[in-house]
């Protein structure tokens, strides 16, 4: 996953990990955080600050959709 900068174009971060396509991702509210889905049957949570994985899930299968409960506390 590539995390660009949009006022001027600029790469901030390669956000690497998934071994698979990476199918979906989704920002927090707050744009703290990016949660991605991958064919590779993991969630991962990153830091859009330092550009590092935080955390990572396994699933049964791949994942096509992710998103972050309006409270924040949640993934689904």
């Amino acid at each position: 996953i590539r995390l660009w900068k949009t006022n001027p174009l600029e790469k901030m971060h390669s956000l690497r990990g998934h071994i698979r396509e990476v199918c979906c991702g989704s920002f927090s509210l707050d744009n703290r955080f990016i949660v991605s889905g991958s064919l590779d049957n993991t969630v991962r949570l990153w830091s859009v600050e330092l550009g590092t994985q935080l955390s990572m899930f396994h699933m049964y299968g791949g994942v096509t959709r992710v998103l972050f409960d309006r409270s924040m506390q949640f993934i689904a």
